[in-house]
C-alpha cells in the first residue's frame, strides 16, 4: 500500500495515509497485495482440479472418423464383408491376392461410464478436496500475514510522523530560547556561555529532526 503512495512524493503520501485508519490500511493490504492475489489464484486452480476430478464420474462420449484406403488382400476381403458388398462370383473371377484399392469410412460413437474403479475416483476426489481446503487455509493465512505487516508499517509510520512533529516543536522552542538568550547577552543579563549552550542544544535538535524526517521517509517507503 505505502509503496504506491510514496511514488507521488512525501507530501501527497502524507495526505493519503492520514486519510486512512488502521483498519482501512489492513483491508487494502488484503485486497491489493500480490501475495494475496497469488494465494487466491492457487485456490482457484485447486478448485478447478476438484471439478476435474469429480467430472471423471460422468459419462465419457467420444466420436471418431476413420477413413481407410487399402489393397491388402485380407483387409479388402474383410471390408467387403463389413460393407455387405462381397460377391462370391467376383471373388472367383478375380485374383484375390491382387485386389484393387478399396476405400472405407467408419463413424464411431462411443460412451463409457465408470462402474467400478476400486476406489480410485473417490480417492482422487478426496485428495482434490483436501488440496482445496489447504489452499483456502493458506490464502486466509497469507491475508492475515499481509494485513498484520501492513498494520505494523502503518503504526511505524504514525509513530515516525509523531516524532517529527514533536522534534519540530522542540526545535522551534529551543530556537526561540536561543534568540532570547542572544538578546539577554547583548543586554548583559547572562553570560555568553549560556547562549553557547543553547546554540549547541539547538544544533543537536536540528540533527535529531533530520534523523526523524529520514525515519519518516523510510516508514512511508515501507
Amino acid at each position: 500500500m505505502f509503496l504506491l503512495l510514496v511514488s507521488v512524493g512525501v507530501a501527497p503520501a502524507r495526505g493519503r495515509a492520514e486519510s486512512l485508519d488502521l483498519e482501512q490500511a489492513m483491508i487494502l493490504a488484503r485486497q491489493q497485495t500480490h501475495e494475496v492475489a497469488a494465494a487466491k489464484a492457487r485456490t482457484r486452480a485447486r478448485s478447478a482440479l476438484l471439478d476435474q476430478a469429480r467430472a471423471h464420474r460422468l459419462p465419457e462420449v467420444s466420436l471418431s472418423e476413420v477413413w481407410t484406403r487399402t489393397d491388402s488382400p485380407a483387409d479388402v476381403f474383410g471390408l467387403l464383408l463389413n460393407q455387405e458388398r462381397f460377391s462370391f462370383q467376383e471373388f472367383v473371377q478375380t485374383d484375390p491376392n491382387d485386389p484393387e484399392f478399396l476405400e472405407n469410412a467408419v463413424t464411431r460413437l462411443e460412451m463409457s461410464v465408470p462402474v467400478y474403479t476400486g476406489g480410485e475416483l473417490s480417492t482422487r476426489i478426496e485428495q482434490a478436496e483436501k488440496a482445496l481446503e489447504a489452499a483456502e487455509d493458506e490464502s486466509d493465512r497469507t491475508g492475515d500475514e499481509v494485513a498484520f505487516r501492513a498494520g505494523e508499517s502503518y503504526l511505524r509510520l504514525v509513530q515516525a510522523r509523531e516524532r517529527v512533529e514533536l522534534v519540530e516543536r522542540a526545535v522551534e522552542t529551543v530556537e526561540a530560547h536561543v534568540d532570547l538568550a542572544r538578546a539577554y547577552v547583548d543586554e548583559g543579563l547572562i553570560v555568553s556561555s549560556e547562549l553557547l549552550r543553547a546554540e549547541v542544544e539547538a544544533a543537536r535538535l536540528r540533527d535529531e529532526l533530520a534523523s526523524a524526517r529520514s525515519g519518516a521517509r523510510v516508514a512511508e517507503a515501507a
